[in-house]
């Protein structure tokens, strides 16, 4: 997965369907444990599918887009000094998620695993 922390106080990241499926767990699991996941994996299961950006807020501040191989993140909130704040915080529940799916990559190519996308 290749991803840009943007100076603009954003993140944009690309890859897999597999891997922005993984991506949006983990930050659900981070940000929220998990419960917005819950409403969120009916339509990750037919991630494939997607060509348009559909959007999720996390909470009052967090808004992702994501479609089948993008994922954007962008803070929901219009103050500068908020929007740091914020873009900050998703930073490092990104950060981690992204260690977290590299760690699950290496071991499943370690280990000839395929990703079933009905388990995520």
């Amino acid at each position: 997965m290749k991803y840009d922390l943007d100076t603009k106080y954003r993140i944009k990241a690309s890859g897999t369907s597999d891997e922005i499926r993984l991506l949006i767990k983990e930050l659900s699991n981070g940000l929220d444990k998990g419960s917005s996941y819950r409403q969120l994996k009916d339509e990750l299961k037919n991630l494939e599918k997607l060509v348009e950006f559909q959007q999720y807020t996390f909470g009052p501040s967090h808004r992702i887009y994501y479609k089948k191989d993008e994922f954007l993140y962008v803070p929901n909130v219009s103050f500068k000094e908020a929007q740091k704040f914020h873009y900050s915080i998703f930073k490092q529940f990104f950060i981690e998620a992204v260690k977290k799916i590299e760690e699950k990559n290496t071991f499943n190519n370690n280990n000839n695993n395929n990703w079933d996308k009905n388990k995520v």
